[in-house]
């Protein structure tokens, strides 16, 4: 029978209460991750948590075992992982999703090291600039996935890619796609050395987006919310393009963007094949 944590002063529950912070993510590796179906992917991905906390009200014997909660319990049972939590103090572990009945706590996968992120031929790239909402990353990564991108590299970005936003945004994507971290200078060295061709997301870009050849091996950058791109990637070879706006604002939200584009990649591609 499982454990059952019955009091808020238990110290394991306060520190999953804690997680919902960036700090305690931070200082513990740790995370949570909110509902069957993205603890399931994260699962699925090789993202193993150490335990899976239920709640006490939830009927484990009336759960069916083909849906995502009954495969996430399953797993929970078969690992000794799971824990049932009071359901008067399970909903300050949950994010968003309270009615759930799960919440898994995973510690944090280390991203790629860039020398040894493998992509193919003519890879597709997204590249996420200084991108602050943890809400828009999440997006970018299940757009990344919907048009099979290759890869996600983060540059100048303190955003973390755990964030309970960012991971609900991201249908569970984020666990998926092979992601690197690095500094402009790593990251524009990497994609020279691999002839990767890079293409800038800019409101003054020269071409459209629908101009911009997206069949071959290619990174596309997309910047932050407020500034865009900073002047550094005009440093290498690049080319610059815009999304065209017909009204009285000059651009889309960035995820707004990267899925206009990305999927523009998409349709290139599959009519190139």
């Amino acid at each position: 029978m499982p454990l059952t944590i019955t009091s808020r002063s238990n110290p394991r529950y306060r520190g999953w209460v804690q997680l919902r912070s960036r700090r305690a993510r931070k200082r513990s590796g740790e995370f949570l991750i909110d509902g069957p179906r993205d603890s399931l992917r994260a699962i699925q991905s090789g993202i193993l948590p150490r335990e899976i906390l239920c709640s006490a009200d939830c009927d484990l014997d009336a759960v069916a075992a083909e849906s995502e909660l009954g495969q996430v319990i399953a797993w929970a049972q078969a690992n000794d992982a799971l824990t049932l939590v009071a359901s008067a103090l399970f909903p300050a572990v949950c994010y968003g999703q309270r009615d759930s009945h799960v919440v898994a706590v995973a510690s944090a996968a280390s991203s790629a090291p860039l020398e040894t992120l493998s992509v193919p031929q003519t890879p597709l790239i997204v590249i996420l600039d200084g991108i602050e909402k943890p809400g828009n990353v999440g997006a970018i990564y299940r757009t990344a996935d919907a048009v099979g991108a290759d890869a996600v590299l983060l540059t100048g970005t303190t955003t973390d890619r755990f964030n309970p936003n960012a991971i609900r945004s991201s249908a569970g994507t984020v666990f998926a796609m092979p992601t690197a971290i690095g500094d402009h200078d790593a990251v524009a060295s990497w994609l020279a050395d691999r002839k990767i061709k890079v293409a800038l997301a800019r409101v003054d870009g020269e071409c459209s987006y629908w101009d911009l050849p997206l069949t071959e091996a290619i990174a596309i950058v997309f910047g932050n919310e407020a500034e865009g791109l900073g002047t550094q990637w005009e440093r290498a070879p690049h080319e610059a393009f815009r999304i065209p706006m017909a009204g009285i604002a000059d651009s889309l939200n960035v995820s707004v963007s990267a899925a206009v584009v990305l999927f523009e990649a998409k349709r290139q591609r599959l009519s190139n094949a």
